[in-house]
C-alpha cells in the first residue's frame, strides 16, 4: 500500500496505541510484522527529517548545533519558511509498505477498540462491516 510519510506517522502511532491491547494470536502476529515495516519506513523518514534540521540548524562558534528548549536543532534565522517548506515536502514524500491482512470479522466484536484503535488496525483489514 502507498503511503505519505504524513499517513505513515499517523497510522504507526495509531496502530501502536491498538497493539497494546490483547488478540487472537494470528491479529496480534499481523500487527506486530506491520508495525515492524511501518518502523522501518519511519526510520527513513526520522534520519532524512534529522538531516534536514541540521541543514538548517543555528550553530554557535565551534559549529556545535544549537538545540530549542524541546531538544530540537534552533532553525537559522530567516530560515524558517524554507524549512518548513522542505519539511513539507518530506511529509507528502510516498513509501510502499506491504501489510499483512486480517479480516474485519477477526476484530468486529472488539468493543474495545477506540476511533484511534480503528484507525491504525484500517489499513491491514479485509472485508467489510456488516
Amino acid at each position: 500500500m502507498e503511503l505519505t510519510n504524513r499517513e505513515l506517522i499517523d497510522i504507526t502511532n495509531a496502530l501502536q496505541a491498538a497493539a497494546e491491547k490483547t488478540y487472537p494470536v494470528r491479529v496480534a502476529f499481523a500487527i506486530g510484522k506491520n508495525l515492524k515495516a511501518l518502523k522501518a519506513e519511519y526510520q527513513d523518514y526520522a534520519e532524512t527529517k534529522a538531516e534536514l534540521g541540521k541543514k538548517y540548524a543555528k550553530r554557535d562558534e565551534k559549529g556545535q548545533i544549537i538545540q530549542d528548549q524541546q531538544g530540537n536543532a534552533a532553525i537559522q534565522n530567516g530560515k524558517m519558511q524554507e524549512y518548513l517548506e522542505e519539511l513539507d515536502q518530506l511529509l507528502d514524500e510516498k513509501v510502499t509498505v506491504n501489510f499483512r491482512m486480517i479480516n474485519f470479522n477477526d476484530i468486529k466484536n472488539r468493543e474495545d477498540l477506540t476511533g484511534n484503535d480503528l484507525y491504525g488496525l484500517q489499513v491491514m483489514l479485509d472485508g467489510e462491516p456488516e
